[in-house]
């Protein structure tokens, strides 16, 4: 991943929607990340696609995993809630937990040959985004989920702790019935956190038809793996 990549301005090319040809903005298509989308360029995707492409975020270091339509609609759809300012944050943008922040420095040091996407809803049928989705070189998908106090002992909005574990169930349950590799590291368990990290990465590397639930010790449940694995 080399995220220094750019597109000169006088190559921008242009999203279509039909006829005629739109604008889809200078902007997002020189957030374009050619590396990942591969041979598809901006101007052959119609800005109305519900199909999710990778766009590098303002920040430079991390990606988005979205519709063009989604990086149409705002102006700060593209902004990187790990590396803005609370000031540059829109309000609908919450700042990442220091948490996230950690993990995020965690994995960058871990996997420097991945790109790290931030928030993208990749477990279809779950509204909600994963903290982190690990995009390695060979295409396999690592999710990274951290979980703060919140999901353990404190409410968060007007969901209890016993409200958001039983979410974090389903949505793990959902994730491997969609063939979908996903490491939950626990506030409580940061001495862990690279080691899992790296051992999720060895998995979709050596196994990338084997999808499974990885937990640190303090969630008190096994790893998960579909099919059944015995690392």
């Amino acid at each position: 991943m080399n995220s220094s990549e750019t597109v000169p301005d006088a190559a921008v090319p242009r999203f279509v929607c039909g006829r005629p040809r739109i604008q889809f903005g200078q902007n997002a298509a020189q957030q374009w990340c050619t590396i990942l989308n591969g041979e598809v360029q901006p101007g052959q995707v119609g800005r109305c696609s519900k199909k999710k492409f990778f766009f590098r975020r303002h920040c430079g270091k991390h990606l988005a995993l979205m519709t063009p339509e989604g990086v149409h609609k705002s102006e700060s759809a593209l902004r990187c809630q790990l590396c803005d300012s609370p000031g540059e944050q829109s309000e609908r943008n919450l700042t990442a937990s220091e948490y996230e922040k950690i993990a995020a420095r965690v994995i960058e040091a871990t996997a420097p040959e991945c790109g790290v996407v931030t928030q993208a809803r990749v477990v279809e049928g779950f509204n909600g985004g994963t903290d982190f989705t690990i995009q390695l070189p060979t295409g396999a998908q690592v999710d990274v989920e951290v979980d703060g106090e919140q999901h353990f002992e404190k409410a968060y909005h007007d969901t209890s702790p016993q409200q958001q574990r039983a979410l974090d169930l389903r949505k793990d349950s959902m994730s491997l019935e969609q063939r979908r590799r996903r490491v939950r590291l626990h506030y409580k368990d940061m001495p862990w956190w690279t080691g899992k990290i790296k051992g999720a990465i060895a998995l979709a590397r050596f196994y990338p038809n084997l999808a499974y639930n990885l937990y640190t010790p303090s969630y008190g449940v096994i790893d998960r793996f579909d099919p059944p694995f015995a690392p």
